[in-house]
């Protein structure tokens, strides 16, 4: 079983990179969200946060909440939309190394230990540089109920990145926004 991952909100890159069974479709595997902000339907449009659940677990896959206690950071989740949630969370990002305040790794740690939910760890790397800055060491896995069992196994490993690095992000979405402009 190989993770997907897809970008900050949105399904695409899961979808494209999911491998395809011996009969031509497409099989579910572990879908590694960015963001569970509403995810993006190319054809709908964002989606409400449990219906992104809903369909996370429809194919299969394992609902993966990240970086939910981080204070400065837009797109976390409200405490309202997490308890809303809660019982579709599979496991939530206990660290995330490009947190600005590591106190929020810690609330973040509290609550999967109050909810009882596995523990994840993020790199969020957005360089990189950033690249293996967090991760869970577990034993090697077969499917996804073994992927979930051996994660309950794993110990989360990771180092924040420099705060610096947020102004990377900042100058790429500069650039974005400016080559929008000038394309308009």
């Amino acid at each position: 079983m190989d993770p997907e991952m897809t970008g900050d909100g949105e399904t695409a890159g899961a979808a494209a990179s999911r491998p395809r069974s011996s009969s031509g479709g497409r099989h579910p595997a572990v879908v590694v969200l960015g963001e569970l902000r509403p995810l993006v339907d190319p054809d709908e449009g964002r989606l409400p946060h449990a219906e992104g659940c809903e369909r996370i677990r429809a194919q299969g896959g394992i609902v993966y909440l990240p970086h939910p206690c981080e204070s400065l950071r837009r797109s976390a989740l409200d405490p309202a939309a997490q308890v809303a949630i809660m019982a579709d969370v599979d496991i939530i990002e206990v660290f995330n190394s490009r947190v600005t305040l590591p106190g929020d790794n810690a609330k973040a740690l509290r609550l999967a230990q109050a909810s009882g939910k596995l523990h994840g760890a993020g790199s969020d790397a957005h360089t990189a540089g950033e690249i293996g800055n967090a991760y869970v060491e577990m034993p090697a896995f077969t499917d996804q109920d073994d992927f979930l069992a051996c994660l309950a196994q794993g110990r989360v490993v990771g180092r924040l990145a420099s705060p610096l690095v947020h102004l990377h992000t900042v100058w790429q979405k500069l650039r974005k926004r400016w080559r929008r402009t000038k394309d308009e």
